[in-house]
């Protein structure tokens, strides 16, 4: 078969239990992925910090998309770096990766979150007014992890609003080219620009020009802010969440696949049947 197969992948309630943080069936599952060179692409609200450290565990060589599609982090000599110039200009050179930012800073969404605040006279509390220790009391990671998270880039973590609160943020944030979305556990403000599925749609021309074949896409998520990850795969699957049932996205042929968080994950692998050393059952 003359084709490329490519895996989008949330983290949080999908490659790994939402509470326990821990990928479980999965480690069994991704070596025998990586030995048929598939790529695992990780598409999170997670930051670059926090998905560095789950890919090393993991052994996860591959791009990944951080904090909700507000940036590309590219490990270098993966793609050609003129092409990644070619496709998106908004690239920085970081250590071992190319970043290619497309959101807005976070400087710039904690200043205007501000504003508002303090216009509209509302109440809420993003991560950049947290300490560690609150972070990691509030989200369930440890401390090492709650320092990794605070380190954002691209998209600010609501973790306390009201309703009220909510909609008048909403209105707000379109003033300033921002928006508000939800993701598994807190809403996250990033640039009305960005989106996992506008990462996504990048990363699929970057691999067509590495490999020069057709790509066939898959793209596993559990919450609402992996509508736009999915409705840009050709075979999006979501997996049961912690709470029970599906998430309900209109989208074409999505399949729900029984099995909460990895296990589903790994269920998901199993209904593609690209593991079986046969054609995957899609073809």
């Amino acid at each position: 078969m003359n084709k490329k197969f490519l895996i989008f992948t949330d983290i949080d309630g999908t490659l790994i239990d939402l509470t326990t943080f821990d990928p479980g069936p999965v480690t069994d599952v991704l070596p025998k992925l990586q030995k048929k060179d598939i790529p695992i692409v990780l598409c999170s609200a997670k930051t670059a910090m926090e998905q560095i450290k789950l890919r090393e565990f993991l052994n996860i060589k591959d791009p990944f998309i951080v904090e909700n599609g507000g940036g590309i982090y590219i490990p270098k000599g993966y793609f050609e770096d003129k092409i990644i110039k070619e496709i998106s200009p908004q690239i920085e050179y970081e250590d071992h990766y190319i970043k290619i930012c497309v959101g807005t800073s976070y400087k710039y969404i904690r200043k205007i979150l501000e504003i508002i605040k303090k216009e509209e006279k509302i109440y809420f509390i993003g991560f950049g007014d947290l300490d560690v220790n609150e972070i990691s009391r509030l989200t369930g990671l440890d401390k090492k992890d709650s320092e990794l998270a605070k380190k954002r880039e691209f998209d600010e973590t609501i973790v306390e609003i009201d309703k009220i609160s909510v909609d008048i943020l909403k209105t707000r944030l379109k003033e300033f080219g921002l928006k508000l979305i939800h993701g598994g556990r807190f809403y996250h403000v990033i640039s009305k620009d960005a989106s996992k599925g506008k990462s996504v749609i990048i990363l699929k021309n970057l691999f067509k020009n590495k490999y020069k074949t057709e790509l066939v896409t898959i793209g596993i998520g559990d919450s609402e802010n992996d509508y736009d990850m999915l409705k840009h795969v050709d075979y999006p699957y979501v997996v049961e969440k912690k709470s029970g049932g599906w998430i309900n996205f209109d989208i074409f042929d999505l399949k729900k696949i029984k099995g909460i968080g990895p296990h589903g994950w790994v269920n998901v692998i199993k209904d593609v049947g690209i593991l079986e050393g046969q054609a995957p059952n899609f073809l």
